[in-house]
């Protein structure tokens, strides 16, 4: 993830991180990319006593289902749905609508707790959702 992988990493880490954060990790040299790494991850961990980080290991789940589940003509995770999944989990709910006039499909994915919601439309049917509609300011 540190070396040969590093600016996907870094891509995929803009979804969570602060600015001020990924600064960090991009300009940490070569040889401090590990305690740069480490030391983002141990201010995220919500059980600092434990071996494991569960803040890491759920990132790495929501990269991975992203990965596998919303893949189309990009990777998973650089699509719409891919990366409102890394940022914000498994949503609430999801109503789907067909558009009567065209072809296409709605997802409407919900977070009660946030109470964000998200639109995407697949217009030709393929699979393809882009996000047309937020209730983020």
């Amino acid at each position: 993830m540190l070396g040969k992988y590093f600016d996907q990493t870094m891509e995929i880490l803009a979804l969570i991180a602060s600015s001020e954060e990924l600064e960090g990790l991009k300009n940490a040299s070569f040889e401090d990319r590990p305690r740069a790494w480490s030391e983002f991850w141990r201010m995220r961990d919500p059980t600092p006593n434990t071996e494991a980080n569960e803040a890491l290991e759920e990132h790495l789940r929501r990269v991975r289902y992203a990965t596998t589940h919303f893949s189309s003509l990009d990777s998973g995770w650089k699509t719409d749905r891919g990366q409102v999944y890394i940022k914000y989990g498994e949503p609430d709910q999801i109503d789907t609508s067909t558009d009567p006039y065209l072809q296409g499909e709605y997802l409407i994915w919900r977070y009660f707790s946030n109470n964000l919601v998200f639109v995407f439309y697949d217009r030709f049917g393929l699979g393809d959702y882009r996000l047309i509609q937020t209730s983020m300011p």
